[in-house]
């Protein structure tokens, strides 16, 4: 019997797609609200929120630091280089998924339950950590996940509406994704 094999990228849609029922399903059996208010200002918010990763992404791209461009080499060839190939709506899906599964249970569950067992700032910690835990790939990669983590999560925090930090992660995943992609030098063909 032949299985057929899944694609990278539909492993990652099915993945992140599946963040957001879990989440749904945690928040009814915990008791706690998702906060989602839709708007004009939470728009803004968002999008305007995901300016300063946005740069933070593209200085830190052009440091010319050893240790930088180590980093920046790993994460092509061992991350983006999975999404080589990938469609500009396949790249938009995953990033949409992304923003929604993943901000609903990083801050929406996990930081809003320790917010209210630990208190607003330990819980907002321990959520970042999770957050970047959860992305573990090398120490690097976490403690740039932990930050980013603690931005969305402050964001959220401040702002009491999911929305904004789902509309900063969804559009810098899709913007930092398309960008890295764009700069992958072309695979070499293999002679026949």
């Amino acid at each position: 019997m032949h299985i057929p094999r899944i694609s990278f990228i539909t492993l990652i849609m099915l993945f992140e797609g599946a963040l957001l029922p879990l989440s749904l399903l945690l928040s009814w059996l915990l008791d706690i609200p998702l906060t989602l208010s839709g708007g004009g200002l939470s728009i803004v918010m968002g999008v305007l929120g995901t300016l300063p990763i946005w740069w933070l992404l593209i200085w830190a791209r052009s440091l010319r630091v050893s240790s930088v461009e180590e980093f920046f080499s790993w994460v092509d060839s061992n991350i983006v280089s999975l999404f080589r190939g990938a469609t500009a709506w396949q790249i938009a899906v995953i990033a949409l998924l992304a923003g929604l599964g993943e901000e609903m249970l990083f801050r929406g569950i996990i930081q809003q339950g320790l917010q209210g067992w630990l208190g607003p700032w330990p819980g907002l910690f321990v959520a970042s950590f999770v957050f970047g835990a959860a992305h573990w790939v090398s120490r690097t990669y976490m403690i740039f996940a932990c930050v980013m983590g603690l931005y969305l999560g402050l964001l959220y925090w401040r702002t009491d509406n999911l929305l904004v930090p789902i509309i900063i992660h969804a559009l810098y995943d899709f913007l930092a994704l398309r960008m890295l992609l764009s700069q992958l030098p072309v695979a070499r063909q293999e002679s026949p």
